[in-house]
């Protein structure tokens, strides 16, 4: 009787483990190569981000600002476009910045009039998205009275696009002094105005160790990043839920973008939530996670757009920054406070040392 020829069961059986003890091998390999493209995908956004605020630099003479003042009060109050609007012509977006209204309009959307609501509700940035990243990539925001009396098309809400990456606009140390240090400081919030991009919010008050040019921050220029430009970071990322303060263990969103108007809006003011851009202070600025002895990180809200809210990365050990002369740098979460505070000022006038 002839035999007919095949695997036997045992054999078959060993076949597949090999297989699968292959498919273990090869899979991390995988996520690792696949990780590499999402981390290189990121720092080419940021690049992009930084060459077209160059390109608002060559046009304007100076950096782009993170907002301006709100206009009117109560129901007609009117925030200002955020730093990311302002951009959307270097970033290949000028058809949505043409069609944009920038005066007696609310970027914010929840009071005031919103005359850019229908822009809003369908533009979609991917280069403000960073690909390792688990966020929500946008919001539902409800439309304010003001905005529906325009007309009947007006939905009672919008989803507007959120962003990985925020504004610079300085960093708090300690609240007196000129010496950077990593001291945490467990005082009320405030902002600061010595990074690049700065609010120009009339009437502020700013932190001792801002530069003070009188009731309103002057415009960012070259001229004024003293500490120099490959020393100096415009923006960096914020990719994982974080902390709000030292006394829960809860993670939230705590994002610069995470308030109404999502990555458009420049948000409240200098004592409320602010929008894309951050003043971080010491000593917990990347991937802030852990319990610790006082609250020193960000404000103690559960929200998003806070004045101190921390860097934040979904790639393992640190966060992307993009820098002012254009190059992009990873930073680890393990890099010193001062060092971290140092790149986020333009004028501190210190010493970094290697980082």
């Amino acid at each position: 009787m002839q035999r007919r020829a095949g695997f036997t069961l045992i054999e078959l059986l060993v076949v597949i483990a090999i297989i699968a003890v292959l498919i273990a091998l090869l899979l991390p390999a995988v996520q690792q190569a696949r990780e590499a493209a999402r981390r290189t995908q990121c720092r080419n956004s940021l690049k992009q981000l930084g060459l077209a605020t160059h390109n608002y630099l060559d046009i304007h003479g100076q950096f782009p600002p993170a907002s301006f003042s709100a206009e009117g009060s109560g129901a007609n109050l009117n925030r200002s476009a955020s730093v990311f609007s302002r951009l959307l012509p270097m970033m290949d977006q000028a058809p949505a910045y043409n069609k944009m209204v920038f005066s007696g309009t609310d970027f914010n959307g929840s009071s005031g009039t919103d005359r850019n609501w229908e822009i809003k509700n369908s533009l979609r940035v991917p280069g403000l998205l960073c690909p390792s990243s688990a966020m929500p990539t946008t919001r539902s925001d409800t439309t304010s009275t003001n905005t529906r009396a325009l007309g009947s098309t007006v939905p009672t809400a919008i989803t507007v696009q959120l962003a990985n990456y925020v504004g610079i606009s300085g960093s708090y140390n300690t609240p007196t002094g000129t010496t950077r240090t990593e001291t945490a400081w467990t005082g009320s919030g405030m902002l600061t105005a010595n990074g690049m991009i700065t609010p120009a919010l009339s009437g502020a008050v700013w932190d001792p160790l801002s530069p003070k040019y009188g009731s309103r921050p002057q415009p960012v220029t070259i001229a004024s990043v003293v500490d120099g430009t490959s020393n100096t970071a415009m923006f960096g990322e914020q990719g994982i839920l974080t902390k709000s303060s030292a006394s829960t263990t809860a993670l939230n969103d705590m994002r610069a973008s995470n308030i109404p108007g999502g990555a458009w809006s420049g948000g409240e003011n200098q004592t409320s939530r602010v929008g894309n851009y951050t003043s971080p202070r010491s000593p917990y600025l990347i991937n802030w996670k852990e319990s610790t002895p006082s609250d020193v990180g960000v404000n103690t809200s559960t929200a998003g757009g806070q004045i101190h809210s921390v860097f934040s990365s979904a790639h393992t050990g640190g966060a992307h920054f993009a820098f002012a002369d254009g190059s992009v740098r990873f930073i680890s979460e393990n890099t010193s406070a001062s060092i971290i505070n140092g790149i986020c000022q333009r004028n501190d006038g210190q010493v970094l040392g290697e980082y």
